[in-house]
């Protein structure tokens, strides 16, 4: 029974990521078409929103490639939820398959409904600016980051789920 729980609780991760993204978008959306911007200065020489289309991959690689994109997060989301559900994983790397898998399932949303994902945060130090991203992707990097550090954790730190 603890089981059962344990997994219902960690699916609550991917979907609370992918509906925190999705939610994250629509109020960016709404809040640049409600006073016709195109961009807002959040925190000067460091973060602006920007509403920016991305047809193609991270950085926008392969932009004529929308189907791909497509396929890779069903892949990746459908694959990081399962394993996380179906296996007995240290709690930590549950949580970093959840956000993997949120975050997938967040810009995959985006494609289905538009052919491309909408990025709105724009980080710089002064004129270089890193592409523009978004919630989903956070937390894929995040995701991605627990792993890492989890697995260079020694063994007996970790503990399985049951």
């Amino acid at each position: 029974m603890r089981g059962q729980f344990v997994r219902a609780a960690y699916l609550a991760v991917p979907l609370s990521a992918a509906a925190a993204d999705q939610a994250s978008k629509w109020l960016v959306r709404n809040w640049f078409e409600a006073r016709g911007a195109e961009a807002a200065v959040v925190i000067p020489g460091f973060l602006n929103l920007v509403g920016s289309s991305n047809p193609g991959g991270a950085f926008g690689i392969l932009p004529g490639a929308p189907w791909f994109f497509f396929a890779v997060s069903l892949v990746l989301g459908s694959c990081a939820i399962a394993v996380m559900l179906f296996s007995r994983l240290d709690a930590r790397i549950s949580i970093a398959l959840g956000l993997v898998g949120g975050g997938a399932m967040g810009n995959l949303v985006d494609r289905v409904r538009f052919g491309e994902v909408y990025d709105f945060l724009d980080v710089h130090a002064g004129a270089q600016h890193w592409p523009a991203f978004n919630a989903a992707d956070v937390f894929l990097v995040a995701g991605i980051g627990i792993m890492i550090v989890s697995f260079a954790l020694p063994k007996q730190t970790r503990a399985k789920t049951p």
